[in-house]
């Protein structure tokens, strides 16, 4: 499921500028299981519902943050 943040509360290293992407994505390693981040590395138009995405960590000030990448990005 995708949805776009227009407005949250402030955070370092979040830039609320345009929609932010909010995703939940099931692992397929254990139906069911679902975890909520963001998709980073991508144009909203182009995040999907049922699109494969990839874990990636993102540094925020310090802190490790689980964030997805598409696995099959448009070219």
């Amino acid at each position: 499921m995708a949805i776009f943040l227009h407005r949250g509360p402030t955070a370092p290293g979040v830039d609320y500028s345009m929609p932010y992407p909010v995703v939940t994505v099931e692992l397929d390693e254990q139906a069911g299981l679902r975890f909520t981040s963001t998709v980073v590395g991508a144009d909203n138009g182009d995040i999907r519902i049922g699109a494969a995405v990839r874990l990636e960590w993102s540094d925020r000030e310090g802190a490790p943050m689980p964030v997805f990448a598409l696995r099959d990005p448009p070219v």
